[in-house]
């Protein structure tokens, strides 16, 4: 199975959120910063988690233009179950934060 080559836009996605984990490291290091460093990891996860489940839709057989519409073509119980495992993460982040 061949893979499609990852989009520059996704690289750079990645390349920023990675630079949001260094930052958030770095800002959770001390009492002061660790705010800011908190909100640096969620931005970073969040363009890591929003630019994985564009370019990894769950499509049915075949990919999306096989359905009458783009969205009958999910697969509607797997997107459901990662935004309840997003929405689970969220919960626990934001209480232990």
């Amino acid at each position: 199975m061949e893979h499609a080559a990852t989009p520059a836009w996704a690289m750079l996605a990645y390349l920023i959120a990675g630079v949001c984990f260094i930052l958030s490291l770095r800002g959770l290091s001390s009492p002061a910063t660790s705010q800011r460093g908190n909100r640096f990891g969620m931005i970073g996860m969040l363009i890591a988690v929003v630019t994985t489940l564009v370019n990894h839709m769950p499509f049915l057989v075949g990919g999306p233009m096989d359905g009458p519409t783009v969205g009958s073509n999910l697969d509607w119980p797997l997107v459901g179950e990662i935004l309840a495992a997003i929405g689970i993460g969220a919960v626990i982040g934001i209480v232990t934060a």
